[in-house]
Parts: structure tokens; sequence; C-alpha cells
């Protein structure tokens, strides 16, 4: 009964953890600088996205393009307009075919004068001190953890948690 019952568990979970994972990843990392008065804006169709502030100067963004077709991955571009005063943040590919996303990773100075995050699917969660934040998700939840001057966080189908 126990090796049965050990089998059940080995084939179950393999299939879960191969069902829900992407089979395909690549990834992009780039580094800014940005005056204190600067802005950020982030927008995506598919992904969660990760933000925390520390007390340097610089932004610093990882994007990690996931599918389960390596062509796919393949037709995706991070695009980024930067300047001294702002970073925009937006790729060129359609994420609808295939299970295609794109998961972000923000590291920004604190204090900042404003950050704009937008997802239609995916969770947000942000850690640290922001003086205006603005989040937005479609789909998926928005987990906020820190200090704030102004702040806006906008799920129309997911909890918020503050």
């Amino acid at each position: 009964m126990k090796t049965r019952l050990l089998i059940f568990f080995f084939i179950f979970f393999g299939f879960v953890s191969f069902g829900f994972g992407y089979k395909y990843e690549s990834s992009v990392k780039r580094t800014f600088s940005i005056n204190p008065d600067g802005i950020i804006r982030l927008t995506t169709l598919r992904g969660n996205i990760e933000i925390s502030t520390y007390s340097g100067k610089e932004i610093t963004i990882k994007a990690v393009i996931m599918s389960d077709d390596r062509s796919e991955i393949d037709k995706i571009k991070i695009n980024f307009e930067t300047g001294t005063d702002s970073v925009i943040v937006t790729s060129n590919g359609k994420l609808t075919k295939s299970k295609v996303g794109i998961d972000y990773y923000l590291k920004i100075p604190v204090n900042l004068k404003s950050l704009h995050v937008t997802t239609r699917s995916g969770e947000i969660e942000a850690r640290g001190t922001y003086r205006n934040i603005d989040l937005n998700t479609a789909n998926g939840e928005i987990d906020f953890r820190g200090e704030f001057t102004v702040c806006k966080l906008t799920s129309a189908n997911g909890d918020i948690d503050i």
C-alpha cells in the first residue's frame, strides 16, 4: 500500500511541476542612472513583477522571458527608453501565442519621484519607500509592504494586500 501511495505522489507531483512551468527562458538585465526626480514606467501583458527600493542611485531591471515554445522567446524584445529623468520599459511581442510570459525584477532608488507599473495578467509585489507609486493589474494580486507619500493600487480581479 505504501509503495502504491508513493508512486502516485511521484507521478502526480511530476505532472504538476511540468504542467505549470515553462520549458524555455531567456533573461535581459539592464542598469540605468536616474535623477531623484525621475520616473519609471513599466507596461507588460503577462507576467509577475517584483519591485524593491535601496539607497543607491541606479535602476536595475531584469526581465525573464518564458515560454513553452523556444521560437516565441526569440520574437520577444524588451524595449528600454531612457533619459536622465525617465526609464520606460515595454515589450514588442504579442504574448498571445503559446504560453509566454515576462517576469520583471526592479531594484530602484528609494524615494524616486514616481513609479507606474501595469500588467494585464500577473502579480505585483512591492517592498520599500516610495514617493508616488501606481500599481495596476487586471488579473492578479498586489502585495505592498513599505511606505509611500502617494499610492494608487488597482486590481480588477485579485486581492490587494497593503
